[in-house]
């Protein structure tokens, strides 16, 4: 049970930051291209 719940938290976390860097490019890109 324990191992599963882990397992899940790790994919959101993984999940988050990935999407979080994905914003953070979009931003980058659209301030450099001004």
């Amino acid at each position: 049970m324990a191992e599963s719940f882990f397992s899940y938290l790790k994919r959101e976390i993984e999940y988050n930051t990935f999407y979080n860097i994905e914003e953070a490019e979009h931003l980058l890109f659209r301030i450099t291209s001004y």
